[in-house]
């Protein structure tokens, strides 16, 4: 009985040992699957990928296109572009895609922006996090501007996405910024770079233009972010006091202005 006893107890540990170290490897992969790029990075096989992924989705109600005409139209894929993440434990790569209905030419008629991650595997690179159809970026049927990306923590990438928004003659220009959690890309913060016109002043909003950069200060894996304001024009920016500096903390859910 003693010898049986023992055995459980052995089993037991080896389960424990089991879900601690066998968890934070698959954790380490980050969703991979089998690998579908063999061998050296490909950017052209990867986007390939994705966009036979995205046809795979569904049709325009699968990617929020869900009003008429656009439900029910045939729908576009086109890569964006691709990125590479520096992570402590080795490179891996970002596809971003857009998908659209034809045609699709309204002020808000916005493209629906996917993120796939791909990670080493054996012999190649495997598809780990992704976010497919659930961002809505862009405006007159193009995507956006910009997407970039920024370090957001030790292993920590943000997509950066930025937008503008032009008004009766008051224009504001916006950053949101989305970051891999629970398997698929959240957005974690909305912050204004640039705003401009009597609109925003009549209603005492500050005008002027903002920079954004991080602080080394670490809260749940998340740098601060530092939001400096300048006004003047983005040619000849004027500095303004500091205390008109605003730091974004991470609170475990999204990015808030501290007070």
């Amino acid at each position: 009985m003693k010898r049986f006893n023992g055995f459980r107890v052995l089993l037991a540990a080896a389960a424990i040992l089991l879900l601690l170290f066998g968890g934070r490897y698959f954790l380490s992969q980050r969703h991979a699957e089998e690998p579908i790029i063999a061998g050296e990075w490909n950017d052209i096989a990867a986007g390939r990928y994705v966009i036979a992924l995205l046809q795979k989705h569904g049709d325009g109600a699968a990617f929020g296109f869900d009003t008429e005409p656009y439900s029910s139209v045939p729908l576009h894929h086109y890569v964006y572009d691709y990125y590479r993440l520096a992570y402590t434990g080795g490179e891996h790569h970002l596809v971003a895609a857009y998908t659209k209905p034809e045609p699709f030419d309204c002020r808000n008629c916005a493209p629906r922006l996917s993120l796939v991650e791909f990670v080493p595997a054996a012999g190649g690179w495997a598809p780990g996090t992704r976010s497919i159809g659930e961002i809505a970026a862009g405006s007159w049927g193009s995507p956006p501007y910009s997407v970039g990306v920024m370090e957001l923590g030790p292993d920590r990438f943000g997509v950066v996405i930025e937008s503008s928004n032009d008004q009766r003659g008051a224009w504001e220009a916006s950053l949101d910024i989305y970051t891999a959690i629970d398997g698929g890309y959240r957005k974690v913060a909305s912050i204004v770079t640039e705003r401009h016109g009597n609109l925003y002043e009549e209603q005492g909003l500050p005008t002027g233009s903002w920079r954004m950069g991080t602080l080394p200060q670490t809260i749940a894996g998340f740098y601060d972010i530092l939001v400096k304001r300048s006004i003047g024009s983005a040619e000849t920016p004027e500095s303004v006091d500091p205390a008109d500096n605003q730091v974004y903390r991470f609170d475990g859910e999204q990015y808030s202005p501290e007070p």
